[in-house]
């Protein structure tokens, strides 16, 4: 049986791996996800760049993403950091994939990110 320690690694080892992988086919493009201690996956950015936008190379990889993260049962949490001007659309994009904003009366508090996506069962 894995300890939940090597479960971690091992999870982060496919992370790695996807955002490597879109970061070789796509240049120019940026993403960073870790595991967090919880288990959740943190995607702590995602960026392609402006000549490359509506290409649908970032939805790609949040559907990739979302995927990994449904059939491993974890939950994305993340905070977005628009540029000047595209707060709206970025809030668009991720209530595409399910995210939802952690404020109000459905707060998680075990996350600080300001958006969590659950996974599909």
């Amino acid at each position: 049986m894995k300890t939940y320690s090597q479960f971690i690694l091992e999870s982060q080892e496919v992370l790695n791996k996807i955002t490597k992988n879109w970061e070789r086919n796509h240049p120019g493009m940026k993403a960073h996800a870790t595991i967090s201690q919880q288990g959740d996956i943190r995607l702590h950015s995602l960026e392609v760049p402006k000549d490359q936008r509506g290409k649908g190379i970032g939805t790609r990889f949040m559907g990739g993403l979302t995927k990994v993260a449904d059939k491993q049962g974890k939950r994305i949490t993340l905070s977005q950091q628009a540029e000047p001007g595209y707060k709206k659309k970025l809030d668009t994009f991720y209530k595409k994939f399910n995210f939802k904003s952690n404020k109000g009366r459905n707060k998680d508090f075990s996350v600080s990110d300001t958006m969590i996506r659950n996974p599909n069962s």
